[in-house]
């Protein structure tokens, strides 16, 4: 323990910690953030092509509402991941 004294108290005080310490202690939420952002990103891959598939014109209402499905499905999943990541990066 190091002693700290001044003209009014003497109190205990903690060593600083290292930068190795703090590199080690920030690293698993960079880590998490990342892994999510990453898997956010590779959700949109999967829902993307719902709606690239729609620019062909064949206006299908069945088609059309399994596009939209779809693609409300994998954004509803990519959103989750999104908001993870930034609750995570805080």
């Amino acid at each position: 323990m190091f002693m700290r004294v001044n003209s009014k108290c003497a109190h205990q005080v903690r060593p600083p910690l290292p930068d190795v310490d703090r590199s080690r202690a920030a690293r698993i939420p960079v880590l998490t953030t990342a892994v999510l952002a990453a898997a956010g990103l590779l959700v949109t891959v999967k829902a993307a092509p719902n709606m690239l598939q729609l620019k062909n014109g064949n206006n299908d209402p069945e088609r059309l509402r399994g596009s939209f499905d779809g693609f409300r499905s994998w954004s509803s999943l990519r959103e989750a991941f999104q908001a993870l990541a930034f609750g995570a990066s805080l």
